[in-house]
């Protein structure tokens, strides 16, 4: 009788349940905003927390956590948000380090990331709803302090090998967990000093312990986007403390040497022409802290939309129907709100010169 639906155990589902949209919460605790003074269960006193990563783990549940939590866009960093957003990075890495496919599987490359119907396609899902809320909550909401959340990240992942006592459900996650901190850091970058990064590194040793080099992937498939992901991400942290004046003298894990030397060929040679998309979308998720480059790279991008809008893109422009959304989603958040402006433009344009005939 005291619960907002009599039945406190019983969590809604986001889009088919009118109680989503009643709980109300503190956003500083996490517990139900109680009126009087009733016989409520010690359940209801307590944070929320369950009831919370229940809903923040479903497809489309961005808005209905902000409601519940009463986000406004001020800026106002929430504590809870945060250790919401690791735990639901941790458990991921759990659920996907004890699937079926991976356990039997060690190599990325034979994930088959482009059949719906496969394990793997489903934990590609949960990874982009990962991904998704936290650069919701990280860029539209702003309630995350980044570098308290990489701090309470790296504190876990840590806490997390040494009760496994071996780092293996590290290693079966760490291409989808680095192309998620690879998008939020696609846009936390650019405004913020290299120093609030440091933890990052704490990450990459844990994730990457191979004595050593891991060869480079098939580059003709969608998943050297993701094996690549580390090294873009060492790569624009190198290029973020260059530009901050920062002595970066850290050496890249063994197992990652000869995916950053291959990178860095790419990126430092101006002259140079992708021979597929997935090398177009490398050289745009590497070169983001480097305008020129990262210029260059994105003309590419463009010319594989069909869009001749700037000079110096490829002479033919693609002609061969959409591109996948697994694709498009492969491409780190900066430029995709690049070509999302780039995409409103062009259409702008064209309806402009239907009607001005």
């Amino acid at each position: 009788m005291v619960s907002f639906h009599g039945r406190p155990p019983t969590f809604p589902i986001v889009g088919h349940s009118l109680a989503a949209t009643i709980i109300k919460l503190d956003n500083a605790t996490g517990k139900y905003k109680h009126k009087g003074q009733l016989p409520y269960d010690m359940d209801l006193e307590e944070p929320q927390m369950d009831l919370l990563y229940f809903i923040m783990e479903q497809n489309h549940s961005r808005e209905t956590i902000a409601h519940m939590l009463s986000f406004s866009k001020t800026k106002e960093r929430s504590v809870i948000l945060e250790k919401l957003l690791v735990e639901m990075i941790v458990r991921t890495i759990v659920k996907c380090g004890q699937m079926k496919f991976t356990m039997e599987n060690d190599n990325f490359e034979k994930y088959n990331l482009e059949n719906c119907d496969t394990e793997t396609h489903q934990m590609f899902l949960q990874w982009q709803n990962v991904a998704s809320s936290s650069i919701y909550y990280e860029f539209c909401y702003q309630n995350i302090h980044f570098p308290s959340f990489l701090n309470d990240l790296a504190g876990r992942l840590q806490e997390l090998q040494s009760r496994e006592k071996t780092n293996q459900y590290l290693i079966k996650s760490r291409e989808f967990f680095m192309w998620t901190l690879l998008q939020m850091l696609s846009r936390y970058i650019p405004k913020h000093p290299f120093d609030n990064l440091l933890s990052i590194f704490r990450m990459y040793d844990m994730l990457y312990p191979e004595t050593t080099a891991v060869p480079l992937p098939d580059l003709d498939k969608i998943n050297c986007i993701y094996i690549l992901s580390a090294a873009s991400s060492w790569i624009l942290l190198s290029i973020k403390a260059e530009h901050d004046k920062v002595r970066f003298n850290r050496t890249p894990p063994i197992g990652l040497e000869e995916h950053i030397k291959f990178l860095q060929g790419l990126i430092s040679n101006p002259s140079f022409t992708p021979s597929n998309d997935f090398i177009v979308v490398l050289l745009c998720n590497t070169c983001m802290a480097n305008t020129e480059r990262y210029t260059a790279a994105f003309r590419f991008l463009e010319n594989m939309l069909g869009s001749r809008s700037t000079p110096g893109a490829l002479q033919q422009p693609r002609n061969q129907g959409p591109i996948a959304m697994n694709f498009l989603d492969s491409i780190a958040v900066h430029s995709r709100f690049k070509l999302v402006f780039l995409i409103i433009q062009t259409r702008n344009n064209f309806l402009t010169h239907i009607f001005t005939k």
